[in-house]
């Protein structure tokens, strides 16, 4: 009698074990398919940043600049090359000069940057204390400020909305050619 119970014991104990899995499995599968990062084109991007501000995306496009001095900003450019985002170091060191001309798949963070009207008066402020020896008195940059009140006030909201990329990861998917230098590009000419 004991072992009947220890055996039934030991079957329901593994049912139940057995039962509990399949739930977790489900668990796992649902959480992989909700953290699944969305794919963005280049071209497509400042349409729907809105919708992705403060989640990460995939992106993918060719590097057509590095920042040469820090390292901290790359555009690349997509399938069309009028289309451009910059993104900006984040997560990541810094992006090699290298990086120019190779193809890359970025997984990023949507940002946005908020200009309202209190912004743009800091903003034209600092121009005029900062600039005001300048013969131009920063001209070109209240200009930029009036623009930007311009818009500001057509768009019928109380701020403008700049939205960027900060990199998490990236990988090269097709590196840069290697550029062939003649003898005379490079200096070295025998005699």
């Amino acid at each position: 009698m004991l072992k009947r119970s220890i055996f039934l014991f030991a079957l329901v104990f593994g049912l139940f074990a057995c039962n509990n899995e399949a739930p977790d499995a489900n668990a796992e599968a649902t959480d992989e398919a909700s953290t699944e990062i969305p794919t963005i084109k280049v071209e497509d991007f400042t349409t729907v940043a809105a919708d992705y501000v403060g989640q990460k995306i995939q992106i993918a496009g060719t590097v057509d600049h590095t920042c040469k001095h820090s390292g901290k900003r790359m555009v690349i450019v997509g399938e069309n090359p009028d289309f451009s985002v910059k993104i900006e170091a984040g997560e990541v060191d810094q992006f090699n000069r290298e990086l120019e001309g190779s193809d890359v798949s970025v997984i990023a963070l949507v940002t946005e940057m908020r200009m309202d009207n209190n912004y743009l008066d800091e903003w034209e402020q600092e121009i005029l204390k900062n600039h005001a020896d300048d013969a131009d008195g920063g001209a070109g940059e209240l200009t930029k400020i009036e623009n930007y009140r311009i818009e500001l006030k057509e768009s019928e909201k109380d701020y403008l909305s700049f939205y960027g990329l900060d990199c998490v990861s990236y990988e090269v998917v097709t590196a840069a050619p290697i550029s062939e230098t003649t003898e005379e590009e490079s200096g070295d000419t025998e005699m």
